[in-house]
């Protein structure tokens, strides 16, 4: 079993694809394409990982635990390491931001007006 605090989900896990079911493959292969910098390291530079980040959060909605799936880490650990502080600096957009702590929230690329 995986431990909580662990960049990296479970690759036996039965939750692995699931999250993504709802995405039309042509898209999924388009999103995997830009994960797999990511998800074939254990370590990505940060600067690396938010460009990543910000790649498959343009024009769509992804949940921490789609992104989480794609980019093969822990949401919590993405949560915290990334996605907070990129929301904070403007990077992102939350799709229900009077609600921030939703479990089922999701990230958007913000978009300079």
């Amino acid at each position: 079993m995986c431990a909580v605090d662990s960049l990296h989900k479970d690759p036996n896990s039965l939750h692995n694809g699931m999250l993504l079911a709802g995405i039309p493959e042509i898209d999924l292969s388009v999103l995997r394409t830009i994960a797999r910098p990511a998800s074939e390291k254990r370590r990505v530079e940060q600067g690396v990982m938010e460009g990543i980040i910000l790649s498959l959060c343009e024009g769509r909605y992804l949940t921490r635990r789609q992104l989480a799936e794609l980019l093969d880490r822990n949401p919590e650990g993405l949560r915290s390491r990334f996605l907070v502080s990129m929301v904070e600096h403007g990077l992102l957009r939350l799709k229900f931001p009077k609600t921030p702590n939703r479990t089922d929230q999701a990230y958007i690329t913000a978009v300079e007006d």
